[in-house]
């Protein structure tokens, strides 16, 4: 591999303004990537710190919790959002629940295309009625009725396709947001997957951080 490296660099070399390219990877291997990795080494620390000691004592032999650290140490390479936390939080609950391989792999498919947006709508849609904070009874209206009167210039547009794609992957028992009564409007829309999804991840825990 160095060999190949060393054979690529030269070649590079020899390109125009191909060296600036080469400064600016290095500059990100030993800059922004070392930073999120101590940051990522803070947050699972601070984590597994807090497992009881007969969780701790069989880590060595949980393979979900090996499967998870793998993954989720490369996922966070990748972010420097609250998908870190999210990440963190993933590695602990692996630590302390049996999970399946199957499981383990959709989930850490979704958060990987899931913008932090896909998130927080996910956990709205699993309690509604939360986000009515002036508890307004409003007798008709869709089930994102409340999201949208906290965020009034969110592009609906893309509020569609984020919801498509939640009931696509199976988190969501719905994708049409059509008018019902208020007890519809604040009814629970995430399905059991999508409740493991939130509480693999801590979701609402890091929301409150």
């Amino acid at each position: 591999m160095d060999i190949v490296q060393g054979i690529g660099a030269a070649a590079l070399a020899q390109v125009p303004f191909a060296n600036f390219f080469m400064e600016a990877v290095e500059a990100i291997k030993g800059n922004v990537l070392q930073r999120r990795y101590e940051k990522w080494q803070q947050l699972v620390s601070e984590r597994l710190a807090k497992l009881e000691e007969a969780s701790r004592e069989n880590l060595g032999d949980n393979e979900g919790f090996a499967t998870t650290l793998i993954k989720a140490t490369e996922l966070a390479a990748q972010t420097s959002t609250i998908k870190s936390v999210y990440l963190a939080n993933a590695v602990k609950y692996a630590a302390e629940h049996e999970i399946s391989e199957d499981d383990l792999i959709m989930l850490f498919n979704a958060i990987a295309k899931y913008t932090t947006t896909h998130i927080e709508i996910l956990l709205y849609l699993q309690n509604p009625a939360a986000l009515n904070t002036t508890n307004e009874q409003v007798m008709y209206g869709g089930f994102m009725t409340f999201f949208e009167k906290l965020h009034p210039s969110f592009d609906r547009q893309r509020e569609a396709l984020i919801l498509k794609e939640l009931y696509q992957d199976g988190f969501t028992n719905t994708d049409s947001d059509g008018t019902m009564s208020y007890s519809g409007m604040i009814a629970k829309r995430t399905t059991d997957f999508g409740d493991l999804f939130l509480s693999f991840y801590g979701v609402k825990e890091a929301e409150n951080e």
